[in-house]
């Protein structure tokens, strides 16, 4: 695999999980965090104190802004990559600070994604982690049947 099709495969990727979290968002009209969906069942499972309902706003909010935040940065990246390879001799390294940079981006909103999570997570009773215990083994039940569906595709 070339170096310039690693960065390619990354935006694909990158563009591809943002529509799909985006199309959910739009479905389910809630959400907490990029690939952490909740349905409005699950909410009231939950019976989030007001406390708790304040904190899980700022994480939609948050995760809302992110997600708008680094599908700027990449559309950015790729706008650049564009136009350097319209050039007789293009910057790679330019390019490839551009997705560094995204990159960084992602890690870093997604640290503050997960601490701003189990803050709340800490505020729950034992009920309420109960529910998410059961949410989260939903989520991972499905995370491996498309993990075997890829592999099924790809080997």
């Amino acid at each position: 695999m070339s170096t310039l099709q690693k960065p390619l495969i990354i935006i694909t990727l990158a563009l591809a999980l943002t529509t799909g979290v985006s199309y959910a968002r739009q479905h389910t009209g809630v959400m907490n965090a990029p690939m952490a969906l909740l349905t409005e069942q699950q909410l009231d499972d939950l019976a989030l104190s007001q406390e708790q309902n304040t904190m899980h706003q700022t994480i939609v909010a948050f995760a809302h802004e992110s997600q708008t935040g680094v599908q700027q940065q990449f559309k950015a990246a790729r706008q650049l990559m564009d136009a350097e390879l319209e050039k007789p001799n293009p910057d790679l390294a330019l390019v490839s600070e551009a997705f560094e940079q995204a990159r960084n981006t992602i890690l870093q909103r997604v640290t503050k994604g997960k601490q701003m999570r189990l803050a709340l997570y800490a505020t729950m009773s034992l009920e309420q982690k109960q529910v998410v215990k059961v949410v989260l083994k939903e989520k991972l039940a499905r995370f491996d049947r498309f993990r075997s569906f890829m592999n099924n595709i790809f080997g």
